[in-house]
């Protein structure tokens, strides 16, 4: 179940999140009705819009396409089984009715399998 809101008693504080927010502008809704009576309950807290957490160091493939996985296990298995699962893979997340497969699935397989993708190999310096 999604939340859209979190009680802090630590803090004092009730955490909303922008959708919640949008909703309960309007004096209508439920979720009006629900942040009044957060409101009425807890009135010394003060509530404030949830704000995403930016990791600086999560990894990013960008140009990471089907074909560039296929270039990428070609290159790496010399035996054609990478490119039979690779294959199969795709053939596994392609929907009904669908031609193409589903890009994040594959995408988390490759990944899961070809963990050194990606990965910048330092080259060692030799000591002068």
């Amino acid at each position: 179940m999604k939340k859209d809101y979190i009680i802090n008693h630590g803090e004092q504080t009730i955490t909303i999140t922008k959708a919640f927010a949008a909703r309960a502008a309007d004096i209508s809704t439920r979720e009006y009705r629900e942040l009044t009576k957060l409101h009425r309950d807890f009135p010394d807290y003060t509530i404030q819009h949830r704000t995403a957490v930016i990791r600086a160091d999560k990894a990013t493939y960008k140009g990471l396409t089907l074909d560039e996985m296929e270039k990428y296990i070609k290159a790496q298995d010399s035996s054609g089984e990478g490119v039979k699962a690779f294959e199969a893979i795709k053939v596994y997340h392609t929907p009904t009715g669908k031609d193409k497969p589903s890009y994040p699935k594959v995408k988390a397989w490759f990944l899961k399998t070809y963990p050194q993708y990606g990965k910048k190999e330092i080259a060692e310096k030799p000591a002068a």
